[in-house]
């Protein structure tokens, strides 16, 4: 895998969905500041991720800058897409990991400083056996990707400053016994600001289908998620209590009626007290948070956002069983 097919691999964070057409249209910085934060409603399809890396070798192919000063601004988007302290701070060492590469880089191929320009020179070539010189050639391949066929680079973005990372927000990143690697455990506790960020911004990830489980709705920021979502041609389904569907402040008969979200309630004497969303059928958000005012500002809550296959998939037969149920 060359250098950027492994910068790929890193970056996961996410928001709402970048159309290829849109991708092609933006400039180089835009398009890297877009596509890692809209990562994850393609990255997991195969398709969909070749179709990006080929607009990105496209805006590659204009422009003459400094390679360093690309790498920079990709770390710097993938930093900003991500809520996590710990990731950031593993992303700021992976930069510097990879800024001292291309000095190094630059020095062995005859660059002097730091400063390696991808201006569409050939790798430097072995033309007396030298064996250092066969390493340099080396050196170049793995990290660069071809040399001149790879096409020379564009303007780099603007030097972002270093980024402040919020100590206090209450992201605790885990990974349970045998958990694969990459797994995301996420957890989140309410009342928090930073926590209802994390929850919004993992239900604006939704690209095709947002099958919601909740007690009932009463937060507007909340059903305004899922309206923008069934805007922007996402699937979406809510299944909830009867009783509390039609109680006060009530959104979800609301999103029915005005929005044509599909929504099946329990029409049973217990309640329906589940908690939990799947989003495209590759991220699961559970725990006691109920989606109400009260909730977000006043209640002792807690979410998790995962997207471990076993869970996701237990959560999605559970889902399909009640909307079945509730069919009656």
């Amino acid at each position: 895998m060359n250098f950027l097919g492994c910068l790929s691999s890193l970056f996961g964070s996410p928001s709402p969905y970048l159309p290829p057409n849109e991708a092609q249209a933006l400039s180089l910085p835009d398009f890297i500041s877009r596509s890692v934060e809209s990562a994850p409603t393609f990255a997991y399809d195969q398709n969909d991720s070749q179709r990006m890396g080929q607009i990105f070798q496209s805006h590659l192919a204009t422009g003459n800058p400094d390679l360093r000063w690309v790498i920079s601004g990709i770390f710097q988007a993938a930093q900003n897409s991500t809520a996590i302290d710990a990731e950031r701070r593993r992303l700021q060492w992976v930069h510097t990991l990879v800024d001292k590469t291309m000095q190094q880089l630059a020095t062995m191929s005859g660059g002097g400083g730091g400063n390696f320009h991808g201006q569409g020179q050939a790798p430097p070539q072995d033309h007396g056996g030298n064996h250092h010189s066969g390493k340099k050639q080396a050196l170049y391949s793995s990290v660069v990707g071809g040399g001149p066929n790879s096409g020379p680079v564009q303007a780099p973005p603007a030097h972002a400053p270093p980024m402040a990372v919020d100590s206090a927000y209450p992201m605790h990143p885990v990974k349970s016994q045998g958990a694969a690697v990459g797994t995301i455990m996420e957890t989140h506790f309410f009342p928090s600001d930073a926590s209802f960020r994390a929850l919004t911004k993992a239900l604006n990830q939704a690209h095709k289908t947002l099958d919601v489980c909740v007690f009932n709705i009463t937060d507007d920021d909340l059903a305004n998620c899922l309206i923008a979502a069934k805007r922007r041609g996402v699937q979406v389904r809510i299944i909830a209590d009867d009783e509390q569907c039609t109680s006060q402040g009530s959104d979800v008969m609301r999103l029915s009626k005005e929005h044509d979200i599909p929504v099946r309630l329990d029409n049973d004497p217990s309640h329906m007290h589940n908690k939990f969303a799947i989003i495209d059928d590759h991220l699961l958000i559970n725990g006691s948070y109920n989606w109400t005012k009260g909730a977000r500002r006043s209640n002792r809550e807690n979410i998790m956002i995962t997207d471990a296959p076993q869970a996701v998939q237990g959560y999605r037969q559970e889902y399909e069983r009640l909307w079945k149920e509730f069919s009656r």
